[in-house]
């Protein structure tokens, strides 16, 4: 899917919508449901996320939630697919000035915001219980964002060989994700946060200058998270 703004979402009123009035009633029961699972999910985490809570808190139907999913699996799934398309359109936005003028600082800078946001927003540790989970949906849904085009530009660099880049990637979400397990509830991330992206910088073989200016350059401000939940990513 292409990045987009997170403060331009589609038109959603019954005249303009694809389908038409029907169909937008349906849209917009989905994204209740989906609103209120994202909340049970944060205050619960995923193992406590329940069908029948998701359809009191959204006021519908038990039935009606398996009109729209097939299973809490199925809801859970497309919950952080919507969390990581969010973060992922977030850094590519956040960093879009640099993408043709300095590409490996946009790169780096993504990186960079991907594991802060990741190691800082709460609503990533609801799923630390599933961390085999999280590491799949960020390998999918982050293909085009941060880090993987800093392996893309390695790879054009002659630094990596695609399958290297590839491996590179997979070590990277592996990392991100574990070090995010490792993390205790409510306690400082700065210094993990830190030696992170100093690691993930020395993979790559960047001389250790340049790996210096990046790492203190200052972060993109790019506000708030808020996801659009009636997106399909």
């Amino acid at each position: 899917m292409i990045p987009t703004s997170p403060q331009d979402p589609p038109a959603r009123t019954p005249k303009q919508f694809p389908g038409g009035r029907r169909a937008w009633r349906r849209d917009q029961t989905r994204v209740r449901i989906l609103e209120a699972a994202s909340q049970l999910l944060q205050e619960q985490g995923v193992e406590g996320l329940r069908i029948q809570d998701v359809a009191q808190r959204a006021d519908v139907g038990f039935g009606t939630v398996y009109n729209h999913f097939r299973s809490k699996e199925e809801l859970g799934s497309m919950l952080l697919a919507l969390q990581v398309h969010n973060l992922g359109s977030r850094c590519f936005m956040a960093t879009l000035c640099f993408h043709r003028t300095e590409p490996v600082m946009g790169a780096v800078l993504a990186t960079r915001l991907l594991v802060h946001d990741l190691l800082t927003d709460h609503q990533w540790r609801s799923w630390v219980a599933a961390p085999s989970i999280l590491m799949d949906a960020l390998r999918q849904g982050l293909p085009f964002f941060g880090f993987r085009r800093l392996c893309a530009i390695a790879e054009r660099s002659r630094l990596l060989t695609r399958p290297q880049s590839d491996t590179l990637w997979g070590i990277l979400i592996w990392m991100i994700v574990g070090t995010l397990c490792d993390c205790p509830e409510g306690g400082s991330t700065l210094e993990r946060e830190q030696v992170l992206i100093e690691r993930i910088l020395a993979m790559l073989d960047l001389p250790r200058e340049e790996s210096r200016i990046l790492l203190q350059e200052p972060l993109p401000n790019w506000g708030p998270s808020v996801i659009d939940f009636s997106v399909t990513p």
